[in-house]
This record gives C-alpha cells, structure tokens and sequence, in this order.
C-alpha cells in the first residue's frame, strides 16, 4: 500500500482484508491490514482493525500488541477498550478483560453494549449481584440490548 487510506477508504479496504480472509486467503489478508498500520502508524484505527483481524486468527499476543498500539495512539476511544476486553475475555482473562470493559464504561457510560458484556462476564464468573446491576444498567439505556436480556433471564432462572 503505496499512500495512506483513512476514512471510509480505510474501512472499505479492512473489509476486504476481512472478506479475502474468509475466502481462504488469510496471508494476503495479514499483509493488507500490516501495510495499513505502516502506512499510517498513527491512525488508531488501522492498529484496531489490525489487532481484530489477528485476534481472528489466534494470533492473540500479537493482537494484545496492536491493541495496546491503538490505546496508546487514542487512549479515549473507548470502542479500543471494549475490543480488548471482547478478545480477553474470548481468552479466558476475565479480569483483565473486566479492566477493558471498565474503563470503555468510563469514557462512555451510556452505551448498553459495554454494560451489558460486562454484565454478562460478571455472570460467567459468578458475581450476580454485579451482573443483575450492569444488565439492568444497559436495559435502562436500551431495553432491547440482547446481551442483557440474557443476562437477566439467566440470572431469572437462577435465583427461581
């Protein structure tokens, strides 16, 4: 990749690293999101999408890595935390994916979705009390959120 791509066009050529991906063609896939990262080594973004398209592939320290890359490049984007925190928990760190989940909550409190993965990590580890609060803390927000809903009907069936 000769020039930097941001934007839309950014976007636009993640989703063809993602789609060659799914056909069978991971390593071109690999050098697509590599070059974008080289290519603007300063564009959070480009670290994110690079960091999940690794993650998908198992390639889990170096997605940590990029990961880290894009926290540190926009440490207020708290879509980067939430990321992290999706792909630690997938790992089996539930507490530092809690950390992720934590502090994207913190920059962005009103958004369900984090509540209601935080809420539905907090259930995985037994903490229901935590669960019930951040699932009826994402219901108020959006009472359609699936993940929490789940979470309440899970913890329904518990306690009954």
């Amino acid at each position: 990749m000769a020039a930097y791509v941001g934007g839309d066009e950014a976007d636009a050529v993640r989703q063809v690293a993602f789609g060659l991906s799914s056909g069978g063609q991971s390593d071109v896939a690999l050098q697509i999101t590599y070059a974008m990262t080289q290519a603007a080594p300063d564009d959070a973004n480009n670290w994110r999408g690079h960091a999940y398209f690794l993650a998908s592939l198992k390639r889990s320290v170096e997605a940590m890595d990029a990961f880290d890359k894009a926290i540190k490049i926009e440490p207020r984007n708290a879509d980067i935390y939430y990321d992290r925190g999706v792909q630690r928990a997938a790992g089996g760190l539930s507490e530092l994916a809690l950390e992720d989940y934590s502090a994207a909550i913190r920059l962005s409190p009103r958004n369900s979705k984090y509540l209601a993965n935080r809420a539905g990590l907090y259930l995985m580890m037994d903490r229901k009390e935590l669960a019930k609060s951040d699932a009826e803390s994402a219901l108020r927000l959006d009472p359609s959120d699936e993940v929490a809903l789940c979470v309440k009907r899970a913890l329904a069936r518990d306690s009954g």
